[in-house]
């Protein structure tokens, strides 16, 4: 579950940089917008002014005629955009300038305005220039028709600000969409790996012995001061008419757990370089092979306690009739791989057996994974028994986990009307037995 989280906070962390990568273009797009459309409305302005200068200096030859004044005052006034509009001729100098700032006339007054245009171009103006050609009488006269306006206005700022806020409160809206998705998502899965919820009459699971009394042997794992007079306590119900929780009464088969499964002793130190593929894999099943199981069960089961997440470990026994042992477990490794994709956390255990970690479930969601890789197994004509063990908030190493699950294998192997049976611990009754 916390790995899904991950993904999905990593998922979402490139996602928003994305947006405001984004976002960022858009913005520098906009402003360029802004001044392209400025500038559009400003040339055509001027573009309407030097028809009616022509106009008016054909009638009266000269541009400090009153009705003269009146065309560039008009035109100043309206487009707000504009600041000053001076007229300049390369032999006579400036013939005309008018403009709604006196500091911006008086540059264009002395020539600065069209001689040194950046040192009199405010931040965010911009200057636009229009050729025209002049007639009086028998005179020609050709001008330069300049103007100097604000290319990006506080106008424009808070019109792009108010798409900035529409298009952030569609992505705040897109966010809250992907929470509740995942949130229905996440408990739709939580509802289906309720499905092996325990249903029906409680009842208990028969011990190892003929007779009726509770079986009562230590639960040894090579270590003597381990909780070694503890057991496993509990109830059995079936679950869907094939599968078995069971805790009490259960008999573990001490001498198969002795020696056998003893971490301490067999369990060689962690190599932090990692295991080539080659090594990894047995080539003849495809399967992680044995001499791996132990240690990288143990850093997982550390790992669960570091995060406080669960692990489960599924024992899967295949009935070999007739047929070699390593052929069954290459024609159910596929079968494996295909449920879990986690490939190295499937090991080869034993002569005819595969053992699956399975990190961040509880019992009951590997139990409805158990279920769907013995319908897998069954579809493909394998006939398997499976037995499951859990963490279950306890302080556990690799060896009681893997007798619990050796003891639940057994369980179902012994009642073919439960193939697969799951150990549930409970861990209030374990801590009691463990400060003893």
């Amino acid at each position: 579950m916390e790995r899904n989280q991950r993904h999905i906070i990593i998922g979402y962390a490139v996602f928003t940089l994305f947006f405001l990568s984004c976002l960022f273009v858009f913005i520098l797009f906009r402003i360029d917008m802004f001044s392209f459309e400025n500038k559009k409305k400003v040339e055509t302005s001027l573009r309407e002014l030097s028809y009616d200068m022509k106009t008016q200096f054909g009638i009266d030859g000269s541009f400090g005629s009153d009705p003269m004044s009146a065309i560039f005052r008009d035109t100043l006034n309206l487009e707000p955009r504009l600041l000053v509009i001076v007229v300049e001729s390369k032999d006579h100098g400036i013939l005309k300038a008018i403009g709604k700032s006196k500091e911006y006339l008086a540059n264009a007054q002395f020539g600065d305005y069209s001689r040194d245009v950046s040192y009199n171009k405010p931040t965010g103006t911009a200057e636009v220039n229009l050729p025209v050609s002049l007639h009086y009488s028998e005179q020609n006269l050709t001008v330069r028709l300049s103007a100097l306006y604000i290319s990006f206005s506080s106008r424009d700022s808070t019109a792009l600000i108010w798409e900035i806020l529409y298009i952030f409160l569609g992505f705040f809206g897109l966010t809250l969409l992907m929470i509740l998705i995942t949130s229905l998502v996440s408990r739709k899965r939580g509802t289906d790996s309720g499905g092996g919820a325990v249903s029906g009459s409680s009842r208990r699971a028969p011990s190892g012995d003929s007779s009726n009394e509770k079986a009562r042997r230590p639960y040894h794992n090579g270590s003597d001061d381990f909780y070694n007079e503890s057991e496993p306590t509990g109830k059995s119900e079936p679950v869907s008419g094939e599968i078995e929780f069971f805790e009490d009464n259960f008999d573990i088969n001490e001498a198969s757990v002795q020696g056998e499964y003893d971490l301490d002793a067999r369990q060689q130190p962690i190599n932090e370089k990692p295991v080539p593929p080659g090594r990894l894999y047995s080539e003849s099943t495809g399967l992680v092979r044995n001499q791996f199981f132990l240690e990288r069960f143990e850093s997982e089961i550390e790992r669960s306690v570091s995060f406080h997440q669960d692990v489960s470990l599924l024992l899967i026994g295949l009935e070999i009739t007739g047929r070699h042992a390593t052929a069954v477990l290459r024609e159910s490794s596929p079968i494996i791989h295909r449920r879990f994709p986690l490939h190295d956390l499937s090991f080869e255990y034993e002569q005819d057996r595969i053992a699956v970690i399975i990190p961040d479930e509880d019992i009951d969601a590997a139990l409805v994974q158990a279920k769907a890789v013995y319908k897998d197994l069954e579809t493909a004509g394998l006939k398997a028994r499976i037995g499951i063990a859990s963490r279950n908030n306890r302080m556990l190493r690799a060896g009681p986990l893997l007798s619990e699950a050796k003891g639940a294998l057994q369980y179902a192997v012994k009642n073919p009307s439960n193939p697969i049976v799951a150990f549930r611990a409970d861990p209030k009754k374990f801590q009691d037995n463990l400060f003893l």
